[in-house]
């Protein structure tokens, strides 16, 4: 298969691409750290204590956490909210099996921005994708 592309499009494709390259770690420079694996952990707990759904495979679960984390990333005054209610949490929650306790600590803390970010960023990404509806429908 032989593709025919003027030199005008061979140039265009090229310049896009080199200025991919060139770019792509500015933008990598530019987001902030990302959550370490017990932050992440403890953020899956939090999601599947505000929405348990037993029968709901993790990966609705960890859509939410991959969203959040991207916030954070993506502003820092959301990342030091989240950081520290995460710490909060974690604290409070040292079995992860007991979502009991940690569902207590959440209703302590609903009026907290914390919870706005990660009550709506989970509810989001739990429940505004038509490819998980098929899921609920049980």
């Amino acid at each position: 298969m032989v593709l025919e592309i003027t030199r005008r499009e061979f140039l265009l494709v090229n310049v896009a691409a080199g200025l991919a390259a060139l770019t792509s770690p500015l933008f990598s420079a530019v987001l902030g750290p990302e959550l370490n694996a017990e932050q992440r952990s403890t953020l899956l707990l939090i999601a599947k204590t505000l929405f348990p759904h037993e029968h709901a495979d993790e990966k609705l679960y960890f859509n939410a956490v991959n969203a959040i984390e991207m916030r954070c990333r993506a502003d820092s005054r959301v990342s030091r909210i989240v950081t520290s209610g995460i710490a909060m949490v974690s604290a409070a929650c040292e079995s992860r099996s007991d979502r009991n306790k940690c569902a207590e600590v959440l209703r302590k803390m609903e009026s907290s921005d914390f919870f706005r970010i990660v009550y709506a960023e989970t509810l989001e990404n739990v429940y505004g994708s038509p490819d998980v509806w098929s899921v609920f429908k049980k």
